[in-house]
């Protein structure tokens, strides 16, 4: 399992499948690609999707929080974040900037999450 993620548009749509080469289980690693898809969509994101791995309710890292909150701050607006386990999700949300995350869905799933689950999934091809 490598973690991946997601931009998703206001309409709960995804934007773009953020996989980078050097994702791994425990990280998804920002990227230039990453916030030139944030800014060039800023007009229409609403927010942004991860994997993490294992089952049951996610919880945000810190790395987690701190770039949510650097995202935001770089884009001047408040936006949706799914983390998605195996087999939960949890969405966080701030009403405005400068104010802690809260917890506003529980186990909401939208028609993506199944693809971005899999787009997480990761067989590890045994070498010769």
């Amino acid at each position: 399992m490598l973690e991946a993620g997601a931009i998703v548009n206001k309409n709960d749509e995804v934007i773009w499948w953020h996989t980078p080469l050097d994702r791994s289980v425990i990280a998804l690693p920002d990227n230039a690609d990453l916030w030139t898809k944030f800014w060039d969509n800023r007009s229409s994101v609403g927010g942004f999707a991860h994997t993490h791995p294992g089952k049951g309710y996610p919880l945000p890292s810190l790395t987690d929080v701190t770039t949510f909150n650097a995202i935001e701050l770089g884009l001047g607006t408040t936006l949706y974040w799914w983390i998605l386990s195996e087999d939960r999700s949890i969405v966080l949300y701030r009403p405005r900037l400068q104010v802690p995350y809260e917890l506003t869905k529980l186990g909401t799933c939208p028609n993506w999450a199944a693809e971005l689950r899999t787009k997480s999934q990761y067989t590890q091809e045994k070498q010769p």
